[in-house]
């Protein structure tokens, strides 16, 4: 319902930067999606701004869009969908899930839950710690292990005032 209620709010400003982009960013997609793996394994397509021109060089949109933090606001149409919650582990590329979760001992644990907008590493971990994937996975299991409303909260609140993670792992 709040992530609705946000994209309903959002609406003007997610219209505004899909024309900039089309725009200025040449032929393509305006809102690009990749296949990530959710919870219990379930694929879904998740949904960002594209940022890139046909080159693969950053745009001055999409730079725009970085710096500010903005290239995942589409990422709400999959919370609305269910695909995602607001909170959780930051979704992981499809191809890399089962790879990981065989090679790293408790991987698989952060397929228990949704992946979400904001998490626990995102906002302990500057976005080289986050590169780490074994740094990463410390925080999103002990999210996982503490969960609940409170941790949830705190987790929302902190997130507008620290640095976001990356995208999700390439």
């Amino acid at each position: 319902v709040l992530a609705s209620l946000i994209l309903v709010l959002i609406a003007p400003l997610m219209l505004l930067i899909a024309l900039l982009i089309a725009l200025t960013g040449g032929p393509g997609p305006v809102i690009e999606s990749i296949e990530c793996a959710g919870f219990q394994y379930i694929p879904f397509r998740l949904q960002r701004f594209r940022v890139t021109g046909r080159d693969g060089a950053l745009t001055g949109v999409g730079r725009f869009l970085e710096h500010f933090h903005l290239r995942s606001l589409p990422q709400l149409i999959n919370v609305v969908r269910g695909d995602m919650a607001l909170v959780g582990p930051r979704p992981v590329r499809r191809e890399f899930a089962h790879h990981l979760s065989t090679a790293m001992p408790f991987y698989a644990h952060r397929f228990s839950v949704k992946p979400g907008l904001f998490g626990w590493a995102q906002i302990h971990l500057t976005r080289q710690e986050a590169a780490d994937t074994r740094r990463e996975i410390e925080y999103d299991l002990y999210y996982i292990k503490e969960s609940s409303l409170w941790l949830d909260l705190e987790i929302l609140l902190d997130s507008f005032h620290r640095p976001k993670s990356p995208e999700p792992a390439a």
